[in-house]
């Protein structure tokens, strides 16, 4: 049997959250532990003394992170062609059919849902991102302005050669000012 890696089953998510449309697809959090695993997903079980869970490690999905969803997700070009990004969020849904959160379903995980949305036009850059961009162009001002006061010596030149040399030092200090 074939094992199915967790990149496989995102990008098939977003594949049917395009064709869908809503422009959204989730799956159970359960479905993908069993696609992954090749088992059924665990039900809980109780410490019946502290009525803990004692099974917790053997019902994650540890690659189920943000970080990797996200990084699979922005290296699809199907999504760039498009002109499209996708978005994830879990989710969890109730008895009722009704989305809740987590802090209100007591239940016992089967019903949270990994929801993938499409929605239109391209990632906008993470914040993280602007503030080195505005880094970099501040140091690149800061040596433009270093350079800028660095004046080579034309005092030994004379004639035809120092105006050339001014010329010269006139235009590369043009340079410097237009350079990005």
């Amino acid at each position: 049997m074939n094992q199915v890696t967790l990149g496989e089953v995102i990008r098939n998510m977003v594949s049917k959250a395009m064709e869908s449309s809503s422009g959204e697809f989730k799956v159970p959090v359960r479905e993908i532990f069993k696609v992954l695993r090749g088992r059924d997903y665990p039900e809980l079980k109780y410490d019946v003394e502290t009525d803990e869970i004692i099974n917790l490690k053997e019902r994650s999905i540890p690659e189920l992170k943000n970080s990797y969803i996200y990084n699979t997700v922005s290296r699809m070009p199907q999504l760039r062609v498009a002109g499209k990004h996708a978005k994830h969020k879990i989710i969890w849904i109730d008895d009722d059919g009704e989305q809740t959160s987590a802090k209100q379903f007591d239940g016992d995980g089967a019903d949270k849902y990994l929801v993938i949305q499409i929605c239109d036009g391209e990632h906008k850059k993470s914040e993280s991102a602007r503030r080195k961009r505005d880094s970099d162009a501040a140091v690149i001002e800061s040596f433009k302005t270093r350079l800028m006061k660095v004046v080579p010596s034309v005092m030994d030149l004379d004639g035809e050669r120092k105006v050339g040399a001014e010329i010269a030092i006139g235009r590369f200090y043009d340079l410097i000012k237009d350079a990005k």
